[in-house]
């Protein structure tokens, strides 16, 4: 089950014994509304919604806007929503594409609001390129059409590597606080999902990012013993299932005399269907990795190794699902 971060929601679950994995868009929401909330960040968002707040207001106004732009489509503003983060990003966006026209509109304004400074400009210009990751997050993980379940790690790591190489190409100091804020954010609301059974399997079932998709090496190598255990608990009840001996020929004399050592070397063998899933696994890490553009459902369509393919398509990550593996395929369901 799939819910907001609520205590409740999660009480819920637990009482109901239903596995549960939080929203992960609501997640990113909750991590970059606490850093726009932040006493650096809220009295410049708080300005920009005066201005946009004021061109919305003035007919006048907001016809010299569009017309100061001198182009054949002019820009529109967009107003920030108090419940959806990227709003102000969007805002945000938008104020600094037209900043030349806001401040020739407002500065022949009488009585007009003060036009933003060159200061409050780079600090804008620098939440832009901090929120720009969480903003294609949000978009690439509300998908309702494709895989999205097994991209929640990587796309952590995504956002874990941007604002890293951000940080020392930022230009005020009001933008390297916001970074190192989200950063926190996202190692304190974000990273945890590294730790969950279901995105660790189905990161690693993608075969797009298999065991390069996480940012901790070693949540992978659980995310593969966990998988080793499904594996090798689906192993077994496929041979259990589908076991069949050949016919045994009658013994000659020389297959008993030359033989007889086998039955016994045979008794002492391992019989061992984690040592089948492991190499099955195996195999299939070591293989090239689609293109991350790809849809990795197409790959499980077309595969030839039906033996893992079976084990893949019946693991507990999957089995929640109320339709049957060839409808979930067909419908391009994957949770």
């Amino acid at each position: 089950m799939v819910t907001d971060n609520a205590k409740n929601m999660i009480k819920a679950c637990e009482i109901l014994q239903i596995r549960h994995v939080p929203c992960f868009a609501h997640s990113i929401n909750l991590t970059v509304q606490d850093c726009l909330a932040s006493e650096y960040v809220k009295p410049i968002l708080e300005k920009c919604k005066r201005i946009v707040a004021f061109f919305k207001s003035s007919t006048i106004a907001y016809a010299k806007f569009r017309e100061a732009q001198n182009c054949e489509r002019p820009y529109s503003l967009k107003q920030e929503c108090p419940t959806r983060w990227n709003s102000a990003f969007y805002m945000v966006e938008r104020i600094l594409i037209t900043k030349v026209a806001i401040a020739s509109v407002l500065l022949n304004t009488p009585k007009g609001l003060m036009p933003l400074t060159s200061d409050e400009i780079s600090i804008l210009e620098d939440l832009k390129a901090l929120l720009s990751p969480f903003e294609h997050a949000t978009v690439h993980t509300s998908s309702s059409t494709s895989v999205t379940v097994s991209s929640v790690i990587p796309v952590v790591c995504g956002i874990l590597h941007n604002l890293s190489a951000l940080k020392s190409k930022l230009q005020t100091k009001v933008g390297r606080d916001v970074c190192d804020d989200l950063l926190q954010g996202v190692n304190k609301r974000l990273v945890p999902y590294e730790s969950r059974t279901v995105t660790r399997m189905t990161t690693i079932l993608d075969h797009r990012f298999k065991k390069e998709g996480s940012w901790n090496p070693f949540n992978s190598s659980q995310g593969v013993k966990s998988l080793e255990e499904e594996l090798s608990h689906i192993n077994a009840q496929t041979k259990s299932s589908t076991s069949s001996n050949p016919p045994t020929p009658e013994p000659t004399a020389e297959s008993n005399l030359l033989f007889s050592f086998l039955q016994a070397n045979k008794n002492q063998k391992i019989q061992s269907d984690r040592v089948d899933s492991i190499l099955a696994l195996r195999h299939y890490l070591n293989g090239t990795n689609l293109e991350p553009a790809q849809n990795p459902l197409d790959y499980w369509k077309i595969s030839n190794d039906t033996a893992f393919k079976t084990c893949v398509l019946n693991t507990s990550a999957f089995r929640p699902l109320p339709l049957k593996v060839n409808e979930c395929l067909a419908r391009q369901d994957w949770l």
